[in-house]
């Protein structure tokens, strides 16, 4: 036995198309302003997710004395001084 579809059948068919798709949208916009654009915070995330860790880092620290030459006294700021 056939059954007639009436046109509010097809009203609400429209209509629940029109929700799935509208709702597909929205998770995807919201999935991809979820991802985080600062990348120093996502590494720093991912290390914090990735558990304990450690490493080693060698520091050369060199001073230089104070001038009193003609040269560093007529120093421009933003240009090296070279010896």
């Amino acid at each position: 036995m056939h059954t007639r579809i009436n046109r509010y059948d097809i009203y609400s068919l429209c209509f629940l198309i029109v929700l799935l798709v509208t709702g597909s949208v929205w998770v995807g916009i919201t999935a991809i302003t979820a991802v985080n654009k600062n990348p120093i915070l996502s590494a720093w995330q991912r290390a914090q997710a990735a558990g304990s860790y450690e490493f080693s880092s060698t520091v050369r620290q060199i001073t230089t004395p104070p001038c009193d030459t003609h040269e560093c006294r007529t120093h421009q700021p933003g240009r090296p001084v070279l010896p």
